[in-house]
């Protein structure tokens, strides 16, 4: 992913890029853990159905602590964070 910063897609929602690392996975919810690079913070992330995963991630189950990735996520009215994209780094 080469591009950083924000993006407005067609729904309105704001998509923020992370770069990081998987600290935990936590299947009962579908989220992970990341620790971000950028921000140096650690976000929870959800995941839906329609997600996508690239870079050699196929699924959710893909995720384990420790791999490097990317991800594009909107934040809900609620507040939390839902990935669009994940991609391995």
């Amino acid at each position: 992913m080469a591009v950083t910063g924000t993006t407005a897609p067609a729904s309105g929602a704001v998509v923020r890029e992370f770069k990081g690392t998987v600290l935990s996975v936590k299947p009962s919810n579908r989220s992970f853990l990341m620790h971000d690079l950028r921000r140096n913070a650690d976000f929870r992330v959800y995941v839906r159905g329609k997600t996508t995963y690239t870079r050699g991630l196929k699924s959710y189950k893909s995720l384990r602590k420790g791999v490097d990735i990317e991800v594009r996520a909107a934040r809900t009215k609620g507040g939390r964070l839902f990935a669009r994209v994940v991609e391995a780094d």
